[in-house]
């Protein structure tokens, strides 16, 4: 039975309060090369394609390893923000162990992303895996802020669809375990309304894939079917900027 509760309503405290991943578990299965972990930072820096002078700002960092991944590939700055300190603190102290010299371009700070001030040299902002945690009105709140002070800013959101069938066994309690986490997860087609109706402009859209080859040869052969391929799509991947900016 799917879990009826309005986020909406509910404190920080609260939100904080559910089980999320095991921020210092991920960073290790990062620094062991963990396919689970791993391939996810191939893919999302594949994506964002980040370059030397990128200033990028994540939204709900956790264990730091997506920051850790662009800025030692690319040589770019980065800057994590989450709301859970121990997060914060785990990041900071992981980083220091195992990737000592990019502490002076890779940073992790515990912050509102709702009310916090933005330096304005950030180039991008990045949510891989931070949507589907938070209530439709925060996620309102954090959009707004970004849009209203950096104006010029493009947006990446990686996220897992509502309609996904892992998700859909996940919620059923079916064979996979509820992750309790997952409070807000949308389909493509209402993470793109949300998006748009705050005043984002979406450039680009589409999915990843299950980073298993059998689970992912399965996922593209289902994609060629139309009555099933959305059950099947692993990741939204969507890429925005706010409605004022110019498109080149």
């Amino acid at each position: 039975m799917e879990n009826k509760i309005d986020y909406n309503n509910w404190t920080e405290k609260q939100l904080l309060s559910l089980k999320h991943n095991n921020p210092e578990g991920v960073f290790l299965r990062y620094v062991n090369k963990k396919p689970v972990t791993f391939s996810k930072r191939e893919f999302l820096f594949s994506w964002i394609n980040p370059k030397k002078d990128d200033f990028i700002l994540e939204c709900g960092s956790s264990s730091g390893v997506t920051c850790i991944h662009l800025v030692k590939n690319s040589g770019c700055c980065a800057l994590g923000i989450d709301f859970d300190p121990v997060a914060i603190e785990v990041s900071n102290k992981m980083r220091d162990k195992f990737f000592p010299e990019l502490k002076n371009k890779c940073h992790f700070v515990k912050d509102n992303l709702e009310t916090m001030k933005f330096l304005p040299n950030i180039t991008k902002i990045i949510m891989p895996d931070f949507t589907e945690h938070i209530p439709d009105k925060v996620f309102s709140r954090i959009l707004d802020n970004i849009k209203k002070q950096l104006g010029h800013v493009t947006l990446y959101i990686y996220t897992p669809p509502r309609e996904n069938i892992l998700e859909m066994m996940r919620r059923k309690n079916f064979i996979l375990k509820r992750t309790e986490g997952h409070i807000n997860l949308k389909t493509s087609a209402e993470l793109k309304n949300f998006i748009e109706s705050r005043g984002w402009k979406i450039i680009e859209s589409g999915w990843n894939y299950h980073y298993h080859p059998c689970i992912r040869m399965i996922e593209k052969l289902f994609y060629h079917l139309p009555f099933l391929k959305n059950f099947f799509q692993r990741k939204i991947t969507l890429i925005a900027v706010p409605n004022e900016m110019t498109v080149h």
